[in-house]
């Protein structure tokens, strides 16, 4: 090799070397003490890319972790609210079941009642002034709301609140009563549907030994139907007596006259007689635990009454010797049959194809318009009526009271279900980003070894020509 001073190969080719174990020398400290592995896009710029994209994805999964517990707050908000409704409407219903008592007077069934108003009037305060950051709950006016669960559009969740709380919104029923009696046949299977659901078959005997056609009969076979909400209720008919203000009067000896209600004689006189309406009437009442059957006036007439709805079936045997009678029941079989009374919280529909039940072969029974507001307990039948309307009001609660409870599983899962993935994204996130100390101490370690010897070496490089003086005074 040639022995020069204008060009010094050795110092260059050190100062080259020094050079490169510089770079990896200041990448190692960038990232020691930034603590990133990407600190700009030459560093990895496929992994930079992704990397951006995770970050979005983490922030916006931390967001959505702060909605759904946003949500789940009003919920919980809502919810509680409807605890208290549940509260009261179990207050004024206990307060209805005592009212309906015999033993109330009606200075009792007043004082009664301004309990039970003053409980409508909180519930309506509920129901209108239950807020979530200024947004009415309850009232029916918040609709659908749609919670931003997820990172991008259109991951949400939906929840309808349309449907209103206020004392003037539930409490409605649906209830009717037959327009005629029910037909002597029974149900089948498959004759006929209430709400879409076959009514179940009417047993005879199992009715208080009625047939299979009576009121009380199938009343029983829709109530054991299952059919949710709808109750069946067996309405008597009435027999009214032949003769006003009759009992059994009779002229002759040779006379004779019985009275069969229900297969039960309930009286049997022979002979001249003398029976007034009121002695009839408690004749048969005697028997009516035997047949089911209950005597009243109705004016100037008798009326036989059962009160389960059953048939009643009555026979009056009569033998006239020749002199007009005076009977309340002439001689004669009659059956006289019960109605159904249908009611439920919502619409009624019935199908009914041979009229079974009284309704016609198909009809609707539509809710009323009466709601909790007009309800009170001041007489028996009112609060038999605010029985209903209670649990009506109760079912439509209670409803959204489930639909809440879901809903707040539901956000306790995508919760759950989003920190997973935050958990996840961040780990594949920290592996892209994130320097590894360990290496990079190492590398460190190294490149400054490297740069500590290129030093020497350019040092000892640069003092090569320097040999050329020594030739040049030894000549």
């Amino acid at each position: 090799m040639a022995l020069v001073i204008n060009t010094n190969m050795q110092s260059l080719n050190a100062q080259r070397n020094l050079s490169k174990s510089l770079m990896p020398l200041q990448t190692a400290m960038q990232r020691l003490s930034s603590g990133l592995r990407i600190n700009s896009a030459k560093d990895d710029a496929a992994g930079l890319a992704i990397a951006v994209r995770m970050s979005s994805q983490i922030r916006g999964l931390n967001q959505a972790i702060r909605n759904a517990n946003d949500a789940v707050s009003m919920v919980q908000t809502a919810e509680g609210a409807i605890d208290e409704m549940t509260n009261a409407l179990q207050r004024i219903r206990e307060l209805a079941v005592q009212s309906a008592n015999a033993t109330n007077t009606s200075l009792d069934r007043g004082a009664t009642d301004k309990e039970v108003q003053q409980l409508i009037q909180e519930m309506d305060r509920i129901a209108t002034q239950t807020q979530f950051n200024n947004q009415t709950l309850l009232d029916g006016t918040l609709g659908t709301k749609t919670f931003q669960v997820g990172v991008s559009s259109g991951q949400t969740i939906a929840l309808s609140m349309s449907t209103g709380l206020r004392v003037t919104q539930i409490g409605q029923i649906a209830e009717a009563t037959a327009g005629t009696a029910v037909t002597a046949a029974g149900i089948g299977i498959g004759d006929v549907q209430i709400n879409g659901s076959n009514v179940s078959a009417s047993v005879a005997g199992s009715a208080n030994g009625q047939a299979i056609g009576s009121a009380y009969a199938k009343a029983l076979a829709i109530n054991s139907s299952g059919i949710t909400g709808v109750t069946a209720t067996a309405v008597s008919g009435t027999k009214t007596s032949n003769t006003a203000s009759a009992g059994v009067v009779m002229n002759n000896a040779g006379d004779s006259y019985s009275l069969t209600i229900n297969t039960v004689t309930v009286a049997s006189y022979t002979g001249v007689t003398n029976v007034s309406q009121t002695e009839l009437m408690d004749r048969i009442n005697l028997y009516s635990n035997q047949t089911g059957v209950t005597a009243a006036l109705n004016g100037v007439n008798m009326e036989l009454t059962a009160a389960d709805g059953r048939h009643i079936d009555l026979t009056a045997a009569k033998v006239d010797a020749g002199v007009a009678d005076t009977i309340a029941f002439a001689a004669g079989t009659t059956q006289t049959r019960g109605f159904i009374k249908l009611s439920a919280a919502d619409n009624i529909t019935v199908a009914d194809a041979n009229n079974r039940l009284g309704f016609g072969v198909s009809a609707v029974i539509a809710k009323d318009s009466t709601t909790l507001n007009s309800v009170d307990v001041t007489t028996a039948a009112n609060a038999n009526d605010t029985m209903k309307r209670v649990d009506s009001a109760l079912q439509g609660i209670t409803t959204m009271r489930a639909e809440l409870g879901a809903i707040l599983n539901r956000f306790e899962s995508t919760n759950s279900n989003l920190s997973n993935v935050l958990e996840n994204v961040t780990a594949a996130h920290s592996r892209i980003m994130d320097a590894n100390f360990a290496a990079e101490a190492a590398n460190i370690t190294k490149s400054q070894i490297l740069q500590q010897a290129g030093i020497s070496v350019l040092s000892q490089a640069n003092s090569l020509p320097q040999n050329v003086l020594a030739l040049l005074g030894g000549r």
